[in-house]
């Protein structure tokens, strides 16, 4: 029997404070899900920036939008904002304690 533990680095939710945006694309998409948990625990507000190819794509929606302000992008415009997740961060306002 073979076991595959956790892999990869993490997030490093020590370093929030008081605002977090989170900014993730298709599949990674559901690792913020957790992040964004965690940090709403912590008293981090989320926001989050996701970005699909199209509708049909999207998941995690209503998950995400429950625990902040949550920007769907779809390249081809079928739900949310057209474009990239890039349209969206660039019309933000720059007061967020993460990247």
């Amino acid at each position: 029997i073979d076991i595959l533990a956790t892999l990869g680095n993490g997030f490093p939710v020590d370093k929030a404070k008081n605002k977090a945006l989170l900014v993730g694309g298709g599949i990674g998409v559901p690792p913020l899900y957790e992040l964004s948990k965690q940090l709403n625990e912590r008293g981090i507000e989320t926001v989050h920036v996701l970005g699909f190819r199209s509708a049909k794509d999207v998941f995690y929606q209503q998950q995400f939008e429950a625990l902040g302000e949550t920007h769907i992008v779809t390249e081809d415009g079928s739900l949310g904002t057209t474009g990239f997740v890039t349209t969206v961060i660039d019309a933000l306002p720059v007061d967020y304690d993460i990247f």
